[in-house]
């Protein structure tokens, strides 16, 4: 996987387009798709952080679900099932994008836009599997509303907090803070990275690290408690 990484970092442009042409021209090297997904894994915040903003809005506008889609793969044993069910009927596919949804008495309208135009669906129930809302100021918590509006965090351009490498978070006057950390997807705009369990764990032990050197340098000790009176 070496050569992934010569064509991506010694080779390509920092844009959305160059870097989807280096990810095509593995391929083409008949290097197997999924091979040049985990090779990239490790360096895809050091790619994103070369990007513009531009270029960042540009691959979250273009090319992001693409990239979901190849990057987060369901198991096989679990797609080999689905395939299973497809066959036999009792599982259909819909292909577009939900317009719309409604309650309708006990049920559940979807309107979804498809190839060939407007649909609608009447179901039992309906499931959201597209994760939380990266925009923090719609998603409707009070919590993150309320930091917000008293500037104590920023929101990126693109959703997920404004933070450092250690993870801390900026107020809109520009300063960093010592008691508020993000973790994981809260990250997002600020790393690419940063929804997958290795790098959740890999955050959460630097940031506890940072945190026992922070109560170090205020001399408090902690002792085991043997649990009575």
């Amino acid at each position: 996987m070496s050569g992934v990484s010569h064509v991506v970092f010694a080779e390509t442009a920092p844009t959305a387009r160059a870097y989807l042409a280096a990810f095509r021209q593995c391929l083409r090297s008949g290097i197997p798709w999924r091979s040049v997904v985990n090779a990239l894994r490790s360096h895809t915040n050091t790619l994103w952080d070369r990007l513009p903003w531009e270029e960042k809005r540009r691959f979250s506008r273009h090319l992001q679900r693409r990239w979901d889609i190849v990057r987060h793969r369901m198991a096989p044993a679990l797609g080999e099932q689905l395939d299973v069910e497809i066959r036999s009927g009792t599982l259909t596919t819909l292909k577009g994008r939900v317009e719309h949804v409604s309650a309708v008495a006990d049920r559940v309208q979807i309107e979804i836009q498809g190839s060939n135009g407007l649909s609608s669906l009447t179901v039992a129930h309906a499931v959201n599997c597209t994760g939380p809302s990266r925009d923090y100021r719609a998603v409707g918590s009070a919590l993150l509303t309320g930091l917000l509006e008293q500037g104590i965090v920023r929101q990126t351009a693109l959703g997920g907090w404004v933070c450092n490498s250690d993870g801390a978070l900026q107020d809109r006057t520009g300063n960093w803070s010592t008691t508020l950390y993000a973790l994981g997807p809260m990250r997002w705009g600020t790393l690419f990275e940063t929804t997958a369990i290795p790098e959740i764990r890999q955050q959460a032990a630097e940031l506890a690290h940072i945190l026992a050197e922070q109560v170090a340098g205020l001399g408090v000790r902690f002792e085991a408690s043997s649990g009575t009176e």
